[in-house]
């Protein structure tokens, strides 16, 4: 009962904290453009979200199937 309201628990931070990774993955492009290494930062932060996604699904599966097949 403890491990699944931790692993919810564990996955909102998860995906908030992919949200403010996706959100921050575009401002790299859009205000510092001409900064040297804006592309490469925009690139990370938009890996670095969809990894926290990922792992967001990936940690509510209950079975080893699902996470397998996640």
């Amino acid at each position: 009962m403890i491990f699944n309201e931790l692993s919810m628990m564990f996955a909102f931070f998860l995906i908030l904290s992919g949200m403010a990774a996706a959100v921050l993955a575009t401002w790299p492009l859009t205000v510092k453009r001409k900064v040297y290494g804006a592309a490469d930062l925009s690139l990370f932060l938009f890996a670095v979200s969809l990894y926290s996604f990922g792992y967001a699904i990936e940690i509510n599966q209950h079975t080893l199937g699902g996470i397998y097949d996640a």
